[in-house]
């Protein structure tokens, strides 16, 4: 049998690995992500202060839904409000403490997708504590509806109003700027609605000074 002259190159040397392929469906540009990750995002941070809240509403029902209703019903209609003040504050705090934004800005999404989906998910937690007091409302203590979905859209709107005051001072000022800021602005309106609902000082006067059992 012959053998190939050793100056036959018929058999070449492969040659540099292909790179990987490109799929032409998928683009790695800016805004591919969309905010339902990131509203995931923020549920899984705020998980354990949500469960929180929810286990102590459901105890307070419990607890007071016999003896005094009234306070079930001041309950559930505080913590909304309470709520959207402090959820800001507890989604920047996780993203300092993680140093989460630092890795958002390196992914393929836009600034205003960050911020939609912080507002969107604290938008969903106020819509389930309405959800909750209206239940409530309905089931536990009989109140009307006509005055149950005019106190609930009152407390909605001024939920959704301090959230978004509440970001808008955490995106402009910083965690620790926007927590002295929101204590003013607290302390604003706290007084202002002092104000507004004790009576006159002199029916007050008149009141305590008055003996003990006269009409």
């Amino acid at each position: 049998m012959g053998t190939p002259p050793r100056g036959d190159r018929s058999v070449r040397s492969p040659g540099p690995p292909p790179g990987p392929r490109r799929n032409p469906a998928v683009s790695v540009g800016k805004g591919d992500m969309t905010v339902g990750p990131l509203v995931s995002k923020e549920f899984v941070q705020m998980r354990s202060q949500l469960l929180q809240t929810v286990g102590f509403l459901a105890l307070a029902l419990v607890v007071f839904s016999r003896t005094s209703p009234d306070m079930v019903l001041t309950f559930f209609n505080v913590f909304p409000v309470v709520m959207a003040m402090t959820l800001p504050q507890l989604s920047f705090m996780h993203e300092e403490r993680g140093h989460t934004f630092c890795f958002l800005r390196a992914l393929p999404m836009r600034p205003w997708e960050i911020v939609a989906a912080k507002y969107l998910a604290t938008f969903v937690v106020m819509v389930g504590f309405g959800i909750l007091l209206l239940l409530v409302g309905t089931l536990v203590i009989a109140v009307r509806p006509t005055v149950l979905m005019a106190h609930l859209t009152v407390i909605l709107l001024l939920s959704l109003l301090l959230a978004a005051i509440s970001y808008f001072f955490h995106f402009w000022l910083g965690l620790k700027a926007a927590r002295v800021a929101l204590l003013v602005l607290v302390g604003l309106v706290g007084g202002a609605f002092m104000l507004a609902v004790v009576p006159d000082a002199s029916a007050v006067t008149a009141l305590l000074s008055s003996p003990a059992g006269s009409s």
